[in-house]
């Protein structure tokens, strides 16, 4: 069960979140690996962008394997991390990022799902609370009349 302190922090990076939807997106490359049983995500995100990560529905690891970020997590702390960098994500989790400089991100996910779409619906949390959303396929933000989910928001109002 969530603190107080955590619901608070939660409530901050969701407000954040949609703010920062109405403003202009920048273009992330993208790359996709599969073998069996497994799906990894690579992106570039350049120096000085303010991005959102959406919430998944299993563990994952994650690796920086180059640049510097500053991260805000939904428990209030706000860690420096610096490539080499590799944890495993808890599902259900809220964060935000900042690329002090370019930053390559792999995450791995479980699944023996090759379609992007399908492997999105999977592994992710998609709410009408999130106002847009990332497009795995061309790497640029689209419209939230693509979603297809409706599960109960994770924001807060």
């Amino acid at each position: 069960m969530s603190t107080l302190p955590q619901k608070i922090a939660r409530e901050k990076i969701c407000k954040l979140e949609k703010y920062m939807c109405s403003l202009p997106q920048v273009e992330i490359t993208l790359k996709h690996y599969f073998i069996k049983g497994l799906y990894a995500r690579e992106m570039i995100v350049p120096k000085d962008v303010l991005m959102s990560g959406l919430e998944h529905r299993t563990k994952t690891i994650g690796i920086m394997s180059k640049g510097e970020m500053i991260v805000w997590n939904e428990d209030g702390t706000r860690p420096h991390i610096k490539a080499p960098f590799t944890h495993i994500g808890e599902p259900g989790t809220k964060r935000i990022g900042y690329a002090v400089e370019e930053v390559i991100w792999t995450t791995f996910h479980v699944t023996e799902l090759t379609d992007l779409y399908e492997i999105e619906k999977e592994q992710f949390v998609i709410t009408d609370e999130v106002p847009r959303m990332f497009d795995f396929a061309t790497g640029v933000i689209r419209n939230k009349e693509l979603q297809t989910s409706k599960e109960e928001p994770k924001c807060l109002e």
